[in-house]
């Protein structure tokens, strides 16, 4: 597909207070997931919803402000409905905004939280924070704001599908991802056109690298590294795809550190699938994706999903 040099034509918000959904990301019940919307509950400055994936079958969550969503509405959403070894919300993360926008329309701003992203405070300090510098004075209205945000190593395993597609490669790590309204929309028709003329290679572009590098190409949007708000409120030893830490049991941190990820509740840690190369723990019937078969590109997906491309380092340590 082409790359689309047109400039986005949505309005920038003139409202000072955006109006902010939180969308909490997550495919089966769970302790962790019960902890992080307990403490979502406790913020002020947007409204909480859980991004339930129903793909496999009802998934009850009583008491939670519920979005019910599947790969069945993703097709009838002109979306790519299915892939033959991965679960559409891994490999498309960003499809969850354009669900939200279909179901919870209005809002100026969507920030997706996955369930194992740790709140280290135990409070929303940091994402009222943060909320709070989406629309800094003198300056346009930020589009787009995720964790180490920035141009992609070319051999990162998801930059080789942007080629020829997007002159430059951007990447952002998903776990708490940051889009506005207007940047939803355009990446939503996107995707449309993208799913009515699928790839020649059949290999779509992983949402790490999509959304960052579609909004730069497209110009016109304000995106910003999570770091540049919060100065060194995540960092990549401790903000990571493996391994997991467990929640109630966490390493010291860096005194600036506010969001960490992966943490699972003692359940979820010690049943986790070790093999699985996402090191997702197992639901009490995983889903399909999880069960069957890899392919290659996945497993390197699983240490290599950071833009540049670096390696882990050892944590920090010496939290007081």
């Amino acid at each position: 597909m082409p790359s689309d040099k047109r400039q986005p034509t949505f309005p920038v918000t003139a409202n000072l207070r955006p109006r902010v959904a939180v969308v909490v990301r997550a495919h089966f019940d769970c302790e962790k997931l019960r902890d992080l919307t307990r403490i979502l509950k406790t913020g002020t400055g947007y409204e909480l919803f859980v991004f339930a994936d129903q793909t496999h079958g009802p998934l009850e969550l009583a008491g939670e402000p519920v979005i019910p969503c599947s790969e069945q509405m993703c097709a009838e959403l002109g979306l790519v409905g299915s892939l033959p070894h991965e679960s559409v919300f891994w490999y498309f993360g960003d499809y969850a905004f354009y669900c939200a926008l279909q179901s919870i329309p209005g809002f100026d701003y969507y920030i997706m939280i996955d369930y194992d992203v740790e709140l280290v405070r135990g409070n929303t300090y940091a994402l009222e924070s943060l909320i709070a510098r989406l629309m800094p004075p003198g300056s346009p209205p930020l589009d787009h704001v995720g964790p180490f945000f920035g141009p992609a190593n070319p051999e990162w395993c998801w930059s080789w599908a942007c080629k020829g597609v997007f002159p430059k490669h951007y990447g952002s790590f998903f776990p708490l991802i940051v889009l506005s309204c207007r940047a939803a929309e355009y990446l939503y028709e996107w995707r449309r056109r993208e799913a009515a003329n699928p790839p020649a290679n059949g290999q779509y572009i992983m949402s790490e690298a999509f959304v960052p590098s579609a909004l730069m190409a497209a110009g016109g949007f304000s995106c910003a590294e999570l770091n540049s708000l919060l100065p060194g409120c995540s960092d990549r030893s401790t903000f990571r795809v493996l391994p997991p830490m467990q929640m109630g049991n966490l390493p010291a941190f860096d005194r600036t550190i506010e969001f960490v990820h992966p943490v699972y509740s003692e359940k979820e840690y010690r049943k986790s699938d070790r093999s699985n190369p996402h090191g997702l723990p197992m639901s009490p019937e995983p889903p399909q994706a999880t069960r069957g078969k890899r392919t290659k590109l996945s497993r390197a997906a699983a240490a290599s999903r950071r833009p540049e491309g670096t390696k882990l380092t050892k944590p920090r340590r010496g939290r007081s």
